[in-house]
């Protein structure tokens, strides 16, 4: 039992490494997707090819062990497309250059531009929404983080926040 989630976990941790490099070097040359998250795929067949082949004997809970990391993982790889960085993490990274504020010093970190363009701009780039002039409207693969944001929701019973 052990030697099965050594096993997932290996090759997990493999995955795991390729995908940070895959979407480095993705970003590196200005290609801001999740698709790097598919190497976790590669991984899971390696893991069933071995379970298959006889070369180990994997219980079915290591390969629910390792489709549950793959996914953690994936969500947490979102996050950027999800909002960047959010208000908290700017106010918490303010106080890097000043210990103290008042909170009209606070409230001068924000404007229109920084909340929304930003992340306007982030989710046309990553193709979650598409622009058409002034408008701007929700792609099909933005309908599907909306649906995996709402089933969080749903799940945890709780909304985002920022």
């Amino acid at each position: 039992m052990i030697a099965s989630i050594v096993t997932t976990m290996g090759i997990f941790s493999v995955s795991c490494i390729l995908h940070v490099i895959t979407h480095r070097a993705l970003v590196t040359h200005g290609i801001r997707t999740i698709k790097s998250a598919l190497v976790y795929g590669g991984g899971l067949l390696v893991l069933l090819s071995l379970c298959f082949t006889g070369g180990v004997s994997l219980p079915i809970t290591s390969i629910l062990l390792y489709a549950l990391s793959s996914f953690l993982v994936s969500w947490f790889s979102l996050a950027p497309y999800l909002g960047g960085e959010t208000p908290t993490s700017m106010i918490l990274d303010s106080y890097a250059t000043k210990t103290s504020q008042t909170e009209k010093d606070l409230q001068k970190l924000f404007t229109e531009r920084g909340l929304v363009g930003k992340r306007l701009n982030d989710l046309v780039t990553s193709g979650m929404v598409v622009q058409k002039n002034t408008k701007f409207s929700v792609s099909s693969k933005g309908k599907i983080a909306v649906k995996a944001i709402m089933f969080y929701q749903k799940v945890f019973n709780r909304t985002m926040s920022g």
